[in-house]
């Protein structure tokens, strides 16, 4: 896929809130909105692929935290995605979820490892989906009354009387019911370089980098502009004192 497109800057997000919210200050920790180019780097996925559709509906604040520490293990986490507190939602006007990210190594990353970042974290944005199985006699009146919330008709899923699964957004005082989405993928490299791909999701996850390779995609292919010692420093593989090479990186 062409990430020229995704890294456009805009002056309107219309899913990405600025809402009027103070910096956070404790000793070295910082927490603000994220700048204009990175909430517009996180507007364009929504608007323009079908996987994020949904979020079309949903209002995210997008915040820059700095002077964090790795975790215990020595996982630095690169930014996490959340549910809004009602404190949060309050001081928003009504946000439905907040993206937090590491604003440390933010400016450390290629370009097109920080769109990969956004794409993961919109992807743990999701929504609550209800189906049920629709007789093909009402079945058009059916996807017409759900209208933008109709996700898809399964007609290769019938019951046994012959009726196609419908699945749709479902809703809540006329919003969508959102939901936190887990990753697709939990594992270990240890465990599959010992045992294969062991479980389904792993499959589909090989599956997925061979068709990406057989794109011609390349891991953390840049325009250009990026030097190759910029991405080096983004992956952590040292040109930077503050990630030592024995440090994690980690989206969660």
């Amino acid at each position: 896929m062409d990430p020229t497109p995704f890294f456009r800057d805009r002056a309107e997000t219309p899913n990405i809130k600025t809402p009027e919210l103070p910096e956070w200050v404790r000793g070295k920790r910082r927490i603000r909105l994220a700048r204009a180019k990175a909430r517009a780097w996180a507007q364009n996925p929504i608007d323009r692929l079908d996987a994020h559709r949904h979020l079309r509906k949903a209002q995210i604040v997008l915040l820059a935290r700095t002077g964090g520490q790795a975790g215990a293990d020595g996982t630095v986490s690169l930014a996490k995605a959340a549910r809004t507190s009602p404190v949060v939602t309050y001081l928003s006007a009504g946000a439905d979820f907040v993206l937090t990210l590491n604003g440390d190594q933010w400016p450390q990353m290629p370009k097109a490892a920080r769109l990969a970042l956004l794409d993961h974290e919109l992807s743990h944005c999701g929504v609550t989906i209800s189906y049920k199985h629709v007789p093909e006699a009402t079945l058009a009146a059916f996807v017409e009354r759900l209208g933008e919330l109709h996700v898809e008709t399964r007609t290769d899923d019938r019951d046994s009387d012959g009726a196609p699964l419908v699945r749709w957004i479902k809703t809540a005082d006329g919003k969508p019911v959102w939901r936190i989405r887990r990753h697709d993928v939990e594992c270990f490299a240890g465990v599959v370089r010992r045992w294969g791909l062991w479980l389904p999701s792993l499959g589909a996850l090989a599956a997925a980098m061979d068709e990406h390779a057989t794109a011609g995609g390349g891991l953390f292919a840049e325009p250009a502009d990026e030097s190759a010692g910029e991405a080096r420093r983004g992956l952590g593989e040292g040109g930077d004192e503050s990630v030592p090479q024995m440090t994690q990186i980690a989206a969660e």
